[in-house]
């Protein structure tokens, strides 16, 4: 899932300019449901379109970009990758706890 800082970056490439209020708010479900099933809201036409009447035609193309960008880039240790060329996650290490005894 790429960060909000290569939305803005891709935004600001393809549209010259952040739109970071398109960004912040596609992804505002993601406080209350972590991970990928927060795309389950904001994340279809419909936003896009409302963010359309609401800012203007460039948001709404803002807001498919931040769509095509999450279905399409993955982000690992910094990296971008397109998904399906995507490094497989290293899984953490966990601690073993030391029980005093």
């Amino acid at each position: 899932m790429p960060s909000h800082k290569v939305h803005r970056a891709i935004s600001k490439a393809l549209l010259g300019k952040d739109w970071e209020v398109v960004n912040l708010f596609k992804d505002a479900p993601y406080r209350l449901i972590p991970g990928k099933r927060h795309r389950e809201y904001f994340h279809d036409d419909a936003t896009n379109f409302l963010l359309g009447v609401l800012y203007g035609p460039e948001a709404m193309l803002a807001g498919f970009l931040h769509d095509w960008a999450d279905e399409n880039l993955v982000e690992r240790d910094g990296k971008l990758y397109w998904k399906d060329k995507a490094p497989k996650r290293t899984p953490k290490k966990r601690r073993k706890n030391k029980r005093k005894g």
